[in-house]
Protein backbone atom coordinates (compact mmCIF):
# COMPACT_ATOMS: atom_id res chain seq x y z
CA UNK A 1 0.00 0.00 0.00
CA UNK A 2 0.93 3.63 -0.53
CA UNK A 3 -0.09 6.34 1.80
CA UNK A 4 0.24 9.77 1.70
CA UNK A 5 0.65 12.00 4.51
CA UNK A 6 0.17 15.44 5.30
CA UNK A 7 0.54 17.79 8.70
CA UNK A 8 -2.04 20.54 8.56
CA UNK A 9 -2.84 23.96 10.20
CA UNK A 10 -5.05 26.41 8.42
CA UNK A 11 -4.44 25.59 5.31
CA UNK A 12 -8.16 26.01 3.44
CA UNK A 13 -7.07 29.55 1.80
CA UNK A 14 -3.64 28.52 0.45
CA UNK A 15 -3.33 25.22 -1.84
CA UNK A 16 -4.60 22.75 0.87
CA UNK A 17 -7.21 21.04 -1.85
CA UNK A 18 -4.59 21.27 -4.93
CA UNK A 19 -2.21 19.20 -2.84
CA UNK A 20 -4.40 16.80 -1.46
CA UNK A 21 -5.93 15.93 -4.44
CA UNK A 22 -2.99 15.34 -6.01
CA UNK A 23 -2.39 12.62 -3.70
CA UNK A 24 -5.15 11.33 -3.94
CA UNK A 25 -4.80 10.75 -7.20
CA UNK A 26 -1.20 8.65 -6.85
CA UNK A 27 -1.58 6.80 -3.18
CA UNK A 28 -3.82 4.42 -1.77
CA UNK A 29 -4.93 6.01 1.20
CA UNK A 30 -4.46 9.49 2.72
CA UNK A 31 -3.67 10.62 5.95
CA UNK A 32 -3.93 13.77 7.20
CA UNK A 33 -3.38 14.52 11.06
CA UNK A 34 -4.72 18.01 11.62
CA UNK A 35 -3.51 20.43 14.11
CA UNK A 36 -6.75 21.62 15.35
CA UNK A 37 -7.21 23.87 12.31
CA UNK A 38 -10.46 26.51 12.58
CA UNK A 39 -10.91 27.44 8.94
CA UNK A 40 -12.31 24.25 7.11
CA UNK A 41 -9.08 22.43 6.68
CA UNK A 42 -10.52 19.35 8.15
CA UNK A 43 -13.61 19.64 6.10
CA UNK A 44 -11.67 19.84 2.63
CA UNK A 45 -9.86 16.69 3.85
CA UNK A 46 -13.06 14.61 4.76
CA UNK A 47 -14.69 15.82 1.37
CA UNK A 48 -11.61 14.59 -0.10
CA UNK A 49 -11.71 11.04 0.97
CA UNK A 50 -8.91 11.34 3.36
CA UNK A 51 -8.52 9.83 6.93
CA UNK A 52 -8.28 12.84 8.84
CA UNK A 53 -7.41 13.04 12.99
CA UNK A 54 -6.94 15.88 15.18
CA UNK A 55 -3.61 16.26 17.43
CA UNK A 56 -5.64 14.54 20.44
CA UNK A 57 -3.94 17.23 22.77
CA UNK A 58 -1.38 14.81 24.48
CA UNK A 59 0.88 15.82 21.75
CA UNK A 60 2.14 19.82 21.90
CA UNK A 61 1.44 21.86 18.79
CA UNK A 62 3.75 21.94 15.33
CA UNK A 63 4.66 25.57 16.54
CA UNK A 64 5.82 24.20 19.74
CA UNK A 65 7.78 21.27 18.77
CA UNK A 66 7.99 19.81 15.27
CA UNK A 67 9.40 16.62 16.18
CA UNK A 68 6.96 15.73 18.66
CA UNK A 69 4.03 16.58 16.67
CA UNK A 70 5.27 14.82 13.33
CA UNK A 71 6.31 11.69 15.78
CA UNK A 72 2.40 11.62 17.00
CA UNK A 73 0.96 11.63 13.04
CA UNK A 74 3.67 9.04 12.11
CA UNK A 75 2.86 6.96 14.87
CA UNK A 76 -1.14 7.38 14.94
CA UNK A 77 -1.12 6.56 10.85
CA UNK A 78 0.95 3.43 11.20
CA UNK A 79 -1.74 2.15 13.67
CA UNK A 80 -4.72 3.14 11.74
CA UNK A 81 -3.76 1.35 8.49
CA UNK A 82 -1.52 -1.53 10.15
CA UNK A 83 1.36 -0.40 8.35
CA UNK A 84 4.79 -2.32 8.28
CA UNK A 85 7.83 -2.50 5.88
CA UNK A 86 5.83 -3.74 2.62
CA UNK A 87 3.80 -0.09 2.23
CA UNK A 88 5.51 3.00 1.53
CA UNK A 89 5.01 6.41 3.12
CA UNK A 90 5.08 9.73 0.66
CA UNK A 91 5.28 12.56 3.34
CA UNK A 92 3.97 15.93 1.46
CA UNK A 93 3.44 19.20 3.07
CA UNK A 94 -0.16 21.38 2.20
CA UNK A 95 1.46 23.98 0.14
CA UNK A 96 3.10 21.42 -2.31
CA UNK A 97 2.87 19.45 -5.33
CA UNK A 98 4.35 15.80 -5.39
CA UNK A 99 5.52 14.94 -9.56
CA UNK A 100 5.08 11.27 -10.35
CA UNK A 101 3.24 8.07 -9.91
CA UNK A 102 2.85 4.91 -8.41
CA UNK A 103 4.46 2.74 -11.25
CA UNK A 104 7.61 4.70 -11.17
CA UNK A 105 7.87 4.30 -6.81
CA UNK A 106 7.22 0.73 -7.00
CA UNK A 107 9.48 -0.04 -10.40
CA UNK A 108 12.42 1.62 -9.76
CA UNK A 109 12.83 1.95 -5.66
CA UNK A 110 12.49 -2.23 -4.50
CA UNK A 111 16.13 -2.29 -3.08
CA UNK A 112 15.26 0.53 -1.34
CA UNK A 113 13.84 1.84 2.53
CA UNK A 114 13.53 5.68 1.64
CA UNK A 115 14.03 7.78 -1.36
CA UNK A 116 15.20 11.53 -1.08
CA UNK A 117 13.33 13.51 -3.41
CA UNK A 118 14.55 17.13 -5.12
CA UNK A 119 12.62 19.80 -3.95
CA UNK A 120 12.16 22.60 -6.40
CA UNK A 121 10.74 25.98 -5.25
CA UNK A 122 8.26 27.14 -6.88
CA UNK A 123 8.80 31.57 -7.30
CA UNK A 124 6.04 32.54 -9.62
CA UNK A 125 2.45 31.37 -10.23
CA UNK A 126 0.94 33.22 -13.30
CA UNK A 127 4.23 32.58 -15.22
CA UNK A 128 4.18 29.13 -13.33
CA UNK A 129 8.07 29.59 -12.50
CA UNK A 130 10.79 27.57 -10.53
CA UNK A 131 13.81 28.73 -8.73
CA UNK A 132 17.08 27.57 -10.07
CA UNK A 133 19.90 29.77 -8.42
CA UNK A 134 22.44 28.43 -5.52
CA UNK A 135 20.78 25.81 -2.85
CA UNK A 136 17.27 26.62 -4.57
CA UNK A 137 18.07 23.99 -7.10
CA UNK A 138 20.07 21.86 -5.12
CA UNK A 139 17.78 20.44 -2.22
CA UNK A 140 17.18 16.71 -1.99
CA UNK A 141 14.63 15.69 0.89
CA UNK A 142 13.77 12.29 2.24
CA UNK A 143 10.52 12.45 1.21
CA UNK A 144 9.27 8.74 0.62
CA UNK A 145 10.02 5.56 2.79
CA UNK A 146 8.94 2.09 4.02
CA UNK A 147 7.02 2.31 6.96
CA UNK A 148 8.81 1.68 10.43
CA UNK A 149 7.06 2.25 13.82
CA UNK A 150 10.43 1.45 15.41
CA UNK A 151 12.65 4.73 14.40
CA UNK A 152 12.28 8.29 15.31
CA UNK A 153 12.29 11.72 14.12
CA UNK A 154 14.89 14.25 14.49
CA UNK A 155 14.86 15.93 18.17
CA UNK A 156 14.24 19.49 17.18
CA UNK A 157 11.88 21.94 17.52
CA UNK A 158 12.01 22.95 14.17
CA UNK A 159 13.02 21.29 10.69
CA UNK A 160 13.19 17.74 11.91
CA UNK A 161 12.15 16.22 8.38
CA UNK A 162 9.44 14.87 6.96
CA UNK A 163 10.49 11.36 7.44
CA UNK A 164 11.81 9.67 10.58
CA UNK A 165 15.48 9.09 10.60
CA UNK A 166 17.77 5.91 10.31
CA UNK A 167 17.23 4.55 7.35
CA UNK A 168 19.84 2.47 5.68
CA UNK A 169 19.17 2.58 1.96
CA UNK A 170 17.78 5.76 0.56
CA UNK A 171 17.67 6.52 -3.14
CA UNK A 172 19.51 9.93 -3.41
CA UNK A 173 18.97 9.53 -7.70
CA UNK A 174 15.39 8.97 -7.76
CA UNK A 175 13.19 10.51 -10.77
CA UNK A 176 10.40 11.67 -8.12
CA UNK A 177 9.85 14.74 -7.09
CA UNK A 178 8.17 18.26 -5.54
CA UNK A 179 7.04 21.54 -6.15
CA UNK A 180 6.79 23.50 -3.23
CA UNK A 181 4.55 26.73 -3.58
CA UNK A 182 5.30 28.07 -0.28
CA UNK A 183 7.43 31.12 -1.66
CA UNK A 184 5.20 31.57 -4.56
CA UNK A 185 4.22 34.72 -3.83
CA UNK A 186 6.21 38.08 -2.34
CA UNK A 187 3.85 38.11 0.80
CA UNK A 188 4.78 34.57 1.45
CA UNK A 189 8.38 35.00 0.77
CA UNK A 190 8.64 38.29 3.21
CA UNK A 191 6.64 36.40 5.96
CA UNK A 192 8.69 33.55 5.94
CA UNK A 193 12.05 35.85 6.00
CA UNK A 194 10.69 37.94 8.77
CA UNK A 195 9.65 34.70 10.66
CA UNK A 196 13.02 32.40 10.28
CA UNK A 197 15.15 35.77 11.41
CA UNK A 198 13.37 36.42 14.44
CA UNK A 199 13.56 32.56 16.01
CA UNK A 200 17.15 31.59 17.40
CA UNK A 201 16.74 28.37 16.56
CA UNK A 202 14.95 28.12 13.12
CA UNK A 203 16.80 24.88 11.56
CA UNK A 204 17.90 26.07 8.37
CA UNK A 205 21.36 27.94 7.13
CA UNK A 206 21.35 31.41 7.67
CA UNK A 207 22.63 32.31 4.40
CA UNK A 208 19.95 30.60 2.65
CA UNK A 209 17.49 32.27 4.82
CA UNK A 210 19.33 35.72 3.60
CA UNK A 211 18.90 34.49 -0.10
CA UNK A 212 14.47 34.18 0.45
CA UNK A 213 14.61 38.16 -0.50
CA UNK A 214 17.76 38.15 -2.92
CA UNK A 215 17.69 38.30 -7.25
CA UNK A 216 16.50 35.19 -8.06
CA UNK A 217 17.04 32.96 -11.50
CA UNK A 218 14.26 32.07 -13.15
CA UNK A 219 12.83 28.47 -15.11
CA UNK A 220 9.47 28.56 -16.22
CA UNK A 221 7.51 25.53 -15.79
CA UNK A 222 4.26 23.36 -17.74
CA UNK A 223 2.10 20.73 -16.73
CA UNK A 224 1.56 21.35 -13.39
CA UNK A 225 -2.31 21.49 -12.30
CA UNK A 226 -2.00 23.53 -8.74
CA UNK A 227 -4.50 26.26 -7.59
CA UNK A 228 -4.90 28.68 -4.56
CA UNK A 229 -8.47 28.21 -2.28
CA UNK A 230 -10.75 25.87 -3.17
CA UNK A 231 -12.36 25.38 -6.47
Amino acid sequence: MIVGSMVVKNEADRYLQASLTRLKEVCDQVFVFDDNSTDGSVEIAEQLGCAVFTNPGYAPTFLEDESSFRQSAWNIMGGEFLLDGDDWVISVDADEYFVGDADELIEYNSYYDSLRLHIQEVWSLDPLMIRTDGFWNQNRNLRIARYSGNLKFNDKKMGCGSIPEGYAFPNSRSILKIFHFGYAEEADRQARYSRYKSLPDHGHNPKHIDSIITQPTLAEIHGVDFWRGVR
